[in-house]
């Protein structure tokens, strides 16, 4: 692998992943998870929304399956649902609010969702299905190693929060700007820190809007700038 696939900085990160375009990933992820297999962002969410009319409709909760194909390369992590294509700006957004080049957001991107059943409201997702698919996420985060993790919601920010807590990741001295929910961890095995920050706004919804997008990216520079 190359030496700076889990770069701390997003363009050594992202030169890695172009160098080894297309080239295949040895491993399973959790159903629900996708993207970049070096995502230096991951957007964490709380469903994947519901099914295309290709797909056999998912409950979620227990029994999930390791059947997700990661990926490496220039569009390895670029959004594009294929129903409800409106919201592909919206997510898209988002991410390339977080870059500095919009190219590395769709190399850099993995999305992560705690539940993978097809459910468009989260609110009718139970509690403990949620709480289950912090294991599986935290998982792929040790595998990506990502600089940044923006929850979609407040939900999941709780929910992630207090499991990061009692995980082995390591609690980081970091004072956010305070428009936001946000905080630092070292993942196990990693020098760099990373930052977990809460979206002001789901990037489905229509009304997310690019206000929104720059909240994110000013705690992102915030983080950046702290030097951790």
């Amino acid at each position: 692998m190359h030496p700076d696939f889990h770069h701390p900085d997003a363009e050594r990160r992202f030169r890695a992943a172009v160098s080894l375009n297309g080239q295949a990933v040895d491993a399973r992820w959790p159903r629900a998870c996708w993207g970049s297999a070096n995502g230096w962002l991951m957007l964490v969410g709380p469903s994947p929304g519901r099914k295309d009319p290709e797909e056999s409709f998912a409950l979620g909760g227990p029994n999930r399956p390791f059947d997700s194909a990661p990926s490496i390369g220039a569009s390895a992590g670029a959004i594009a649902y294929r129903s409800n294509k409106g919201r592909n700006k919206r997510w898209a957004m988002l991410s390339a609010a977080v870059f500095d080049q919009p190219s590395h957001a769709d190399a850099l991107t993995t999305v992560a969702n705690l539940d993978w059943g097809h459910n468009p409201d989260h609110n009718n997702i139970p509690d403990q299905y949620l709480l289950d698919g912090c294991r599986f996420v935290y998982g792929v985060m040790k595998e990506t190693k990502p600089r940044v993790v923006v929850t979609l919601v407040v939900r999941t920010w709780g929910i992630l929060r207090r499991f990061l807590e009692t995980s082995d990741a390591a609690t980081v001295d970091y004072r956010p700007l305070g428009q936001l929910d946000a905080c630092a961890i070292r993942l196990p095995g990693y020098t760099a820190a990373t930052l977990i920050v809460r979206s002001p706004q789901h990037p489905s919804r229509h009304f997310f809007t690019q206000d929104h997008a720059n909240d994110v990216a000013r705690e992102v520079r915030n983080f950046l700038d702290a030097g951790i």
